[in-house]
């Protein structure tokens, strides 16, 4: 796609987005910038941005060009990315590793169950976006992802209309995603328990079962796009 003369934002499924930062990233002076792995000097492959110059094309080829060793336990991408990363910067590569408080890992907390929500605290902007989260990785790609799309669905950032497979048109309201992160695992009336909560706010993935019940029947009424095992 660089190779193309376009701008490229790649994104994993398990990608949760919050609100569309492609306009922020195009605005920025970055060449490339990517979500932090769990070290900030890592970069996780779930969610980079390449602008189109001769330094990030420079950078895949360079990627694509490395050998990894068979005794190196590690995801195949993001490792010869990262090696990749690290030679472009050396040569002059505009780069950033995108802020937690936007790009995150680490934007619900821990899923132990309170007894009431921590206070919200406004997050100053970091160099890049407005302080407020745009995507969250749920790191849903190595699990069957039920849980994680029971907590999704939960929130409210499941955003495909089920009866016809297509996405919604309403975009997410950030300040409320928020009000509901923050009440993640809260027991109570008000608090939103979900299948990622541990102890008594665990709950069972039935909005997700749902789900998926409802996109296997659309699914069936269109079998150009059935993939489903039976």
């Amino acid at each position: 796609m660089l190779d193309q003369n376009r701008d490229v934002l790649v994104s994993d499924s398990d990608i949760a987005w919050l609100q569309d930062s492609s306009i922020v990233l195009h605005k920025s002076d970055l060449e490339f910038a990517a979500m932090s792995d769990s070290c900030q000097h890592d970069l996780n492959s779930g969610f980079v941005y390449y602008r189109n110059t001769p330094k990030t094309r420079d950078l895949l080829h360079m990627t694509l060009s490395t050998w990894r060793k068979s005794g190196i336990c590690a995801d195949n991408d993001q490792y010869l990315l990262n090696c990749g990363w690290m030679r472009a910067a050396v040569k002059g590569l505009k780069y950033g590793i995108l802020p937690e408080n936007g790009w995150s890992v680490k934007l619900v907390r821990k899923n132990r169950c309170l007894t009431e929500p921590p206070a919200l605290k406004e997050t100053a902007p970091a160099y890049i976006g407005d302080g407020r989260p745009y995507a969250y990785h749920t790191y849903g790609m190595s699990t069957s992802y039920e849980k994680e799309l029971d907590m999704l669905a939960a929130f409210g950032f499941y955003n495909v209309e089920r009866s016809t497979g297509k996405c919604k048109k309403v975009a997410t309201n950030v300040d409320e995603a928020l009000q509901k992160i923050n009440l993640s695992c809260v027991a109570g009336r008000d608090g939103i328990q979900h299948a990622m909560c541990s102890d008594s706010c665990k709950t069972r993935t039935k909005r997700a079962n749902d789900i998926l019940t409802d996109m296997k029947k659309w699914m069936r009424r269109n079998p150009v796009y059935y993939q489903v095992k039976q």
